[in-house]
């Protein structure tokens, strides 16, 4: 019996995919949500008759190998090692892995290596007289050395410093094309015009669990034509989807401590610095993107404790709610810190304290409890219909995270609480089948003024502004048609008349060119970043440039 042939007979596909995914038996297949794309219906099914995976949505299928190298990120032969250990089995020295599948294990060395020698230039660099700019922001940002040598900061001083660096250590400028650090200049008359696509941006490696350093990211340290932050590109030492920033200093805390009690996420590096700062040292970042099952798993080998704290604007919500059912595939127990409207976990801890932010920790919601309250600021509770619609929006949300009837009735009994329906009526509308999927999108309907949030009292007078024809209003202006409707939605179309007048009824009318000017700058801001986010998960030129093109909008904005 050859090697793979010994490796099936030992090991089922169901029960390595069962280790990642929980499944369920339906007549002769298996049956869970997929972990290659965000799902909520079951279309991910597993022969264990032929072994072999599929999937209905996003038409990922293949063997274990091909599964485990997917849900791994790693190459053939590591996902041999991986199920060889599963099985107690060692993968033979001399196993012919098929043509296609190796991998050039001198290049990876190669590249982790020549990523090292630029993070200790750049870090070095810190030193330099022109390295002011980024020592003024370091120390604005309360960031000091030892935080500097804790997470091997650096900055990017000019284009060519660190390709001159690297050419001197004997690497190639192919292979630094290779690892992301250097681009060609898009200028047919400059043959061979290579320079630092992190010029002048203070540098923050990323590094893995194993102290290697992958990629890069890099702040802006001046306004301009690029996006404020920058990551490597996608290539061979360098997947987003598999990258958590500070996971260096987990595996560390996990080594000296020997266990990890729970694991803060943010969005971003400075967040990620400033809370270790701050006295939590189990904090990473979740590189900017929707999470993945890869990242998920990743931070479950640490802890099954996660808080997801994420910024406290739209998008952070946007981008927390994205990631949370992911989370919780993962079987991690997953609790929301709920961030004060516009503030970031850094803001939290520099305007009110470390113990402020230890409360936010404190009274972290559940998933469930989440969503129902982003469900509860859609709607209008005095207004029995809107309440009767919330309630069912709410046990459907309920219903979809849970089917344990005891958990189930732990939120009923809060939602009795919250609206005075009966627990009767409210365990009869449980059992009612839950068909659609509930929205967490932003409902255009009243609600009164004083407790609209900052952002939606600017939309308000917006509109207000613009349907009681105030001549302040410049309906030509750059984007104000595509804004306009972004804010408006359907609100202004047809039978939603009468919920615009409702809307809108509240908000005093006066000459106020400047608090209408104010009003569409965050507007457009907040607009402006939504699209960026949008744009950040895509490599392709043409979305770099509308990416590039919104940040120099909201620089503008900023400036003026």
């Amino acid at each position: 019996m050859d090697f793979y042939s010994e490796l099936t007979a030992k090991l089922n596909i169901t029960d390595v995919v069962g280790d990642y995914i929980e499944l369920k038996k339906k007549g002769n297949t298996f049956w869970g949500c997929c972990p290659f794309h965000i799902e909520k219906t079951p279309s991910f099914s597993v022969s264990s008759d032929k072994n072999l995976f599929h999937c209905f949505g996003c038409k990922e299928s293949g063997n274990m190998i091909t599964f485990i190298k997917k849900i791994e990120t790693v190459e053939y032969r590591e996902a041999l090692e991986i199920l060889a250990r599963k099985a107690g089995l060692e993968v033979p020295t001399n196993f012919n892995i098929p043509e296609g599948k190796k991998v050039d294990k001198d290049k990876v060395e190669r590249l982790l290596n020549l990523m090292r020698d630029a993070a200790y230039f750049y870090h070095e660099n810190l030193k330099n007289e022109r390295a002011k700019p980024a020592l003024a922001y370091l120390e604005k940002r309360g960031i000091d050395y030892s935080l500097v040598r804790k997470f091997g900061l650096g900055v990017s001083i000019d284009g060519m410093g660190v390709i001159n660096h690297l050419l001197e250590k004997s690497y190639t400028r192919e292979e630094m094309k290779e690892a992301g650090l250097i681009a060609v200049r898009d200028n047919e008359n400059a043959k061979n015009d290579h320079y630092d696509v992190f010029y002048s941006r203070l540098m923050f490696p990323i590094i893995d669990a194993q102290g290697k350093v992958r990629g890069f990211g890099g702040r802006a340290l001046k306004d301009g034509d690029f996006a404020k932050y920058r990551n490597s590109s996608q290539g061979i030492i360098f997947d987003k989807s598999n990258t958590i920033y500070g996971i260096n200093l987990l595996q560390k805390h996990k080594r000296e401590h020997g266990k990890v009690d729970y694991i803060i996420v943010t969005e971003g590096y400075m967040d990620t610095i400033m809370l270790n700062k701050a006295g939590f040292p189990t904090t990473v970042a979740s590189m900017g993107t929707a999470f993945t099952f890869q990242q998920a798993k990743k931070l479950k080998d640490y802890s099954d404790k996660v808080f997801v704290s994420f910024d406290g604007d739209v998008a952070g919500q946007k981008a927390a709610l994205r990631g949370l059912d992911i989370l919780r595939e993962a079987k991690l127990d997953v609790r929301v810190v709920v961030m004060p409207e516009g503030l970031d976990p850094d803001d939290v801890v520099n305007k009110h304290g470390v113990e402020a932010y230890k409360k936010l920790l404190k009274d972290a919601k559940t998933i469930t409890a989440y969503k129902i309250d982003i469900l509860k600021g859609n709607y209008n509770l005095s207004d029995p219909i809107e309440k009767s619609r919330f309630v069912v929006d709410a046990i459907k949300a309920i219903k979809q995270q849970h089917e344990n009837p005891v958990e189930i009735d732990e939120y009923l009994v809060e939602l009795n609480k919250q609206t005075n329906y009966s627990i009767e009526t409210l365990r009869r509308q449980a059992e009612v089948e839950v068909k659609d999927e509930v929205s967490y999108a932003p409902l255009k309907q009243y609600v009164p003024l004083e407790k609209r949030t900052k952002y939606e009292k600017a939309k308000s007078f917006v509109l207000s502004s613009y349907f009681n024809e105030c001549g302040y209003v410049d309906k030509h202006e750059e984007d104000f048609a595509e804004i306009f409707y972004d804010i408006g939605g359907n609100l202004y179309d047809g039978e939603e008349k009468d919920s615009l007048q409702n809307y809108i009824k509240d908000i005093p009318l006066v000459d106020a060119t400047k608090e209408y000017s104010d009003c569409l700058k965050l507007l457009k801001t907040t607009y402006y970043e939504m699209q960026k986010e949008e744009l950040m998960i895509k490599e392709d030129g043409e979305s770099q440039r509308k990416y590039r093109e919104y940040q120099e909008k909201i620089n503008n904005l900023k400036k003026s």
